[in-house]
C-alpha cells in the first residue's frame, strides 16, 4: 500500500465544490502524484505517494498504485476537468513531417524494447512541431480510463517539455534536469528551441551525473558556466545533488512553470522544485 510522502490540504478546498476544480494526476514507477487547483490557479489539495517495488528487481508497484487511485474517495469527486500523465521510458519525438498515426508502434520498436502488454499513445505538441510517442502499460490505460472517462492523457515529458519553455531565458542555452523516481529527464533548449530531450533510467548517484555530463560534452557546454535547472527528487544537500556540484558549477532550482498560488502556511512545501512536474500536467491541451 502506498505511503503518503507528502500532504497539502488547503483549508478552502470543498468537496461539494470539486465540479469547479481541475485535478492533475503523475502515474509514476513507483509512487502517485496528484494535485487539485481552481481555475484561477490556487492550490488546493497535494498528495504523493510512494510504493514499494514489488521484488528485488525493482519492479513496479502498477498493481498497487492502479487499486490506491480506484479506492481513494478525494479522486471519486466529479471534478471539472481530469489531466493524466505517465512516467514511461518508452517514448520518442517524432517530427510532424515524418509521422504518420498507422506507424506509432514501429517508431517505437526500433529504439525501446516494447511488451505484448504496451498500448502505444502520442500527444500532438504543436509548439514542437512533433509528436510525442510513448508506451503505456494497456492494463494501467484501461482502468484509469473507466475511472476517469472524461480525462485527457499525456506522457510526462509533454508536460514538462512546455513547463521548461516558459522558464527558458531567451538567447541562451537553457538545461533542465528533472528526476523522480527510477528516471531521469533531461532537457536542453537553445532560447526555446530543444535542442535535445531524453529519459534515462537512474539506479544510482553516479548514473544521473553521467547522463547529464554526457550532454555536457555532446553540446561543448562549460561546466563553469552553464547553469543546471533541477526538478523532482534532487534536493539541494542531498546525494543527488552534492554528486552534481562535483563536476558543475551552478545549480538552480527549476522555478514553477505556472503562476499557482497557494496558503502562505504551504510555501515551504510549494515553493520547492519538487512538485515542477506534476504542476506541469496543466498546460497540455
Amino acid at each position: 500500500m502506498g505511503v503518503l510522502k507528502t500532504t497539502i490540504n488547503d483549508e478552502l478546498f470543498n468537496q461539494r465544490k470539486a465540479h469547479q476544480y481541475q485535478l492533475s494526476i503523475l502515474l509514476g514507477i513507483d509512487s502517485l502524484l496528484y494535485l487539485v487547483y481552481t481555475q484561477e490557479a490556487r492550490i488546493l489539495l497535494l498528495k504523493e505517494y510512494t510504493f514499494k517495488s514489488i521484488n528485488s528487481q525493482n519492479a513496479t508497484a502498477l498493481a498497487d498504485i492502479l487499486s490506491f487511485i480506484g479506492n481513494d474517495r478525494l479522486l471519486k469527486l466529479a471534478y471539472r476537468e481530469i489531466k493524466i500523465a505517465y512516467l514511461s521510458q518508452k517514448r520518442t519525438f517524432v517530427p510532424n513531417r515524418l509521422y504518420h498515426p498507422d506507424q506509432k508502434k514501429i517508431y517505437l520498436e526500433h529504439i525501446v524494447g516494447l511488451e505484448a502488454n504496451d498500448t502505444i499513445q502520442s500527444d500532438d505538441l504543436s509548439l514542437l512541431r512533433s509528436q510525442n510517442i510513448y508506451a503505456v502499460n494497456s492494463a494501467a490505460l484501461h482502468q484509469l480510463q473507466q475511472l476517469f472517462p472524461r480525462s485527457k492523457q499525456y506522457h510526462i515529458t509533454s508536460a514538462l517539455y512546455l513547463g521548461y519553455r516558459n522558464c527558458c531565458t531567451l538567447n541562451k542555452a537553457n538545461l533542465f534536469v528533472n528526476l523522480r523516481d527510477q528516471s531521469i529527464q533531461i532537457f536542453l533548449f537553445q532560447g526555446q528551441e530543444l535542442l535535445f530531450a531524453n529519459i534515462m533510467p537512474v539506479h544510482a548517484v553516479e548514473d544521473l551525473v553521467y547522463y547529464v555530463m554526457m550532454v555536457f560534452r555532446q553540446f561543448n557546454l562549460s561546466a563553469d558556466q552553464q547553469i543546471v535547472q533541477v526538478s523532482g527528487d534532487i534536493r539541494e544537500g542531498a546525494d543527488y545533488h552534492r554528486a552534481l556540484s562535483r563536476y558543475v558549477k551552478y545549480i538552480q532550482a527549476t522555478p514553477s512553470a505556472l503562476d499557482y498560488t497557494y496558503h502562505e502556511m504551504h510555501r515551504n512545501t510549494l515553493g520547492k522544485h519538487h512538485f515542477f512536474d506534476v504542476m506541469s500536467i496543466a498546460l497540455c491541451s
